[in-house]
């Protein structure tokens, strides 16, 4: 059986499309009323991981907050979409700062997509020294633990198992949340050791080019569990 299925945040409007800024109404799941917050934040390679994240926010009865936008990575990066600059995301990445000053949640996770460029408001900069700066900065102006879900593989062919590369930007990740005491998680190992393949326990690994697929996510859930400080 082939899953393409989404995350249930896709379809309740708490996966924000490309021009939208911010949702319209709150993004809480889990146990929307406990005293223990954590936010999921980050483009569609955070998304990918939610199944598996409210489960255990609601086994463990924390507040989960979503905050997740395509092709927006939570860091401080001005990018461009379509040609021109993607103003919701840059404004999107402010308001997630401004949550999480405002929330103070237990946990901040994050998860962006780095086995890919974006493209850059300012060309003139390249790309690893923009998503060091970005980066950075959005890490410095949070105040409290945060846990980076390292980059899943990009696949490199359509079907069967894959060589695992990791990219440049994947590589500048785990060292620039490193040096700013935070956590790091190399996932990439949880599905790979020097191939990839095409299923995990017994269903598709991906849904499509990029994106893990929900099962995946949800069998990977006991590997997420074991890193999760809280």
């Amino acid at each position: 059986k082939i899953d393409k299925s989404v995350p249930i945040t896709y379809k309740d409007g708490c996966h924000l499309p490309f021009g939208q800024a911010w949702p319209t109404h709150e993004c809480d799941y889990g146990d929307v009323n406990s005293k223990t917050e954590v936010v999921l934040a980050g483009d569609s390679h955070a998304a990918q991981w939610f199944p598996a994240v409210e489960k255990i926010a609601t086994e463990r009865k924390w507040k989960l907050t979503n905050l997740t936008k395509s092709s927006c990575p939570a860091t401080t990066l001005e990018t461009v979409r379509d040609g021109k600059f993607d103003s919701s995301c840059a404004i999107w990445q402010v308001k997630v700062l401004n949550l999480i000053a405002a929330h103070k949640p237990a946990l901040v996770i994050l998860s962006d997509f780095t086995e890919y460029k974006y493209p850059l408001k300012d060309s003139s900069v390249t790309y690893e020294k923009a998503w060091k700066e970005g980066l950075t900065k959005f890490l410095s102006s949070i105040h409290t633990r945060v846990l980076f879900l390292g980059d899943t593989p990009k696949p490199t062919s359509a079907i069967g198992s894959f060589d695992l590369q990791r990219s440049a930007t994947t590589k500048e990740t785990e060292k620039i949340v490193l040096a700013s005491h935070d956590m790091y998680v190399d996932t990439a190992s949880w599905l790979c050791g020097k191939s990839c393949p095409s299923t995990y326990m017994a269903t598709n690994t991906y849904r499509d080019s990029t994106h893990i697929s929900v099962s995946t996510a949800l069998n990977l859930k006991k590997r997420l569990e074991t890193v999760i400080p809280l």
